[in-house]
């Protein structure tokens, strides 16, 4: 004979997803792009905030360093991201992991026309800039009512890694 067998929900086993952008699908249309999460979501509501995961990308990036030695001493590790706008990306803020280590958050601002996106590390120690002003060759000349002023700088930079990097001055 048949044997008829029930199962209730309990009985079954889902395999657990790392977060809900496991089961999230994306639709665009002309006028927006819709995330739908394919699982049910409970969010309480007791009048805290929460955050759900709707998107989790790696993405490849190119990691230079920005030093403007007039203002500061200090090298900025940037990750250069091209290729973004194919990514269904929103603006708002962004959580930033070097691997698994959790470097911070920046904004991302996706209404620029610009086909690379800057993300900022933060200070890196490890590159010394040094900027010196050159007495031999600063000169100032008047003629008539123009002033004329040369200056010349030296900029030094110390890469204390055992890498070699990139540095934009």
């Amino acid at each position: 004979g048949d044997v008829a067998a029930e199962m209730s929900f309990e009985d079954i086993k889902l395999e657990e997803s790392e977060t809900s952008a496991s089961y999230t699908q994306v639709k665009e249309n002309m006028v927006a792009t819709e995330f739908e999460i394919l699982i049910p979501y409970t969010i309480p509501s007791d009048g805290k905030k929460y955050a759900v995961e709707i998107q989790q990308q790696k993405i490849k990036c190119i990691y230079t360093y920005y030093a403007a030695p007039k203002s500061d001493r200090d090298a900025f590790l940037l990750a250069r991201v091209s290729g973004w706008d194919n990514m269904n990306l929103l603006p708002g803020e962004v959580n930033i992991f070097n691997g698994e280590t959790y470097v911070g958050r920046s904004y991302l601002n996706t209404s620029t026309t610009n086909d690379t996106i800057d993300f900022s590390f933060g200070r890196d120690k490890s590159v010394i800039i040094k900027r010196t002003a050159l007495k031999d060759y600063t000169s100032k000349k008047i003629i008539g009512t123009n002033r004329t002023v040369v200056q010349s700088w030296e900029i030094e930079v110390r890469n204390a890694k055992k890498d070699t990097v990139s540095v934009m001055l």
